[in-house]
């Protein structure tokens, strides 16, 4: 018996340093975001997104193909967190080298506004993170680790393209709101057109996500993974009022209104014990749950943006969602 409990104990142990070393690169990655921070906003700051692109790009290959080859070899998670870290890495490299070309810009009315922006943004990034964690735990604590993991691969597929289409369009937005001191209905229209050309990108990630689920990514998992593939179409759909939202964090920093920024996620949070109590129905009733939220996140971030928030390119964006979701809900199961 105490030769069992000892090999039980090794093998624990071994699983634990196992794990800790498949895990370890995502401990370095926030390292490789930070240092790329400065230089990013440099870089935007100068209108050298074509410097950004090419590096996020280069950058997303280069840890991808790494990750792949990594996984193949290893058959472990250790590929994934490895390409992330590479990624990260890679384009911190670029945007250090590409902001080295770039002459510092003093703006003293612009670094003011900028650190009374700080605290407020800090609080909104981490109610933003913790929507997102309070989600992933009570769904493990109310449904079981199957639906957590179903939840999170599905949330990955259809959110993880979405995301940096919203990420891409907000960053493009803050310069064209630093290169103003127009009034709320120049803001308004900057915003507005900023939309616009978001729609478009919207519409094309959602057409590509749904597409890479059915004729890749489900041949690739397999049937074992179906539960969490079916909800992808509902959760792809989040890309839009996402743009949305995600556009209203510049605009609260031009106007001087940060803190407002926060109430959003703040709201989104109380939603997290109904994503998780529906999710003990099925998944796809949480699914419903969290574009439920993302809209109503969506709405809230525009009425807070007073008299610059753009309804009119809003609106549409709503109708978009609601008729898809309608489709959606029309289609046989």
């Amino acid at each position: 018996m105490i030769l069992a409990c000892s090999a039980a104990s090794t093998l624990n142990s071994e699983m634990v340093w196992s794990a800790f070393g498949s895990l370890a690169p995502l401990c370095l990655t926030p390292i490789f975001t930070a240092i790329a921070t400065v230089p990013a906003a440099r870089l935007q700051l100068a209108q050298r997104w074509s410097v950004i692109t090419t590096g996020r790009t280069a950058a997303a290959l280069a840890g991808t193909s790494a990750g792949v080859a990594v996984a193949l070899m290893t058959s472990s998670i250790v590929g994934a967190t490895l390409a992330l870290l590479l990624s990260e890495a890679i384009f911190a490299a670029h945007t250090y080298l590409g902001a080295r070309a770039v002459p510092p810009v003093s703006n003293p009315e612009m670094a003011t506004g900028a650190v009374r922006a700080f605290l407020p943004m800090v609080c909104y990034s981490i109610l933003g993170w913790g929507q997102g964690q309070m989600d992933r735990v009570l769904v493990g604590a109310f449904s079981g680790t199957a639906s957590l993991g179903n939840l999170t691969v599905a949330s990955s597929v259809a959110r993880s393209a979405g995301d940096a289409v919203a990420a891409s369009q907000a960053n493009v937005l803050r310069v064209d709101l630093n290169h103003t001191q127009g009034a709320d209905s120049a803001v308004r229209e900057i915003v507005a057109r900023s939309l616009r050309s978001s729609y478009w990108l919207c519409a094309a990630t959602i057409i590509a996500t749904i597409g890479a689920t059915y004729f890749i990514v489900r041949p690739l998992l397999g049937a074992s993974w179906e539960l969490a593939l079916a909800i992808v179409p509902i959760l792809v759909l989040t890309t839009i009022p996402s743009a949305i939202s995600w556009s209203a964090a510049p605009v609260h920093v031009h106007r001087g209104t940060a803190k407002r920024a926060m109430i959003a996620p703040s709201v989104g949070i109380v939603f997290a014990p109904v994503v998780a109590y529906l999710s003990t129905s099925g998944l796809e009733l949480a699914a419903w749950a969290i574009l439920a939220r993302e809209m109503v996140l969506a709405i809230t971030q525009v009425t807070l943006m007073g008299r610059a928030a753009p309804w009119g390119q809003v609106i549409p964006g709503f109708a978009a969602t609601l008729a898809l979701s309608a489709a959606l809900l029309t289609l046989p199961t």
